[in-house]
């Protein structure tokens, strides 16, 4: 089953109701993207995450905040962030 790398979140079932309240069984998937993660110094992971993940360790990243597992893309991103100018 896909679940998210971090918190676990996966499919769920439920029922899709109509008007008329007739329940047809359905599945609720999750918002899961495939990323390539840093986890250690130098260690390369392809993992799926949900996109409330993501956004959470992209703030904490750009705060400059701990992060357990870094995407690649963030990594590259600020290699060209430019630096800030400081006016006297």
């Amino acid at each position: 089953m896909a679940q998210c790398f971090i918190c676990k979140k996966g499919n769920t079932r439920g029922y899709q109701i109509s008007h008329s309240n007739i329940k047809t069984k359905r599945l609720f998937k999750a918002n899961l993207h495939n990323l390539s993660v840093r986890i250690d110094t130098n260690t390369l992971e392809r993992v799926a995450m949900c996109s409330r993940c993501y956004k959470k360790i992209k703030g904490d990243f750009w705060a400059g905040r701990a992060v357990s597992a870094v995407p690649v893309s963030l990594l590259n991103q600020e290699k060209f962030k430019k630096a800030p100018v400081k006016t006297a």
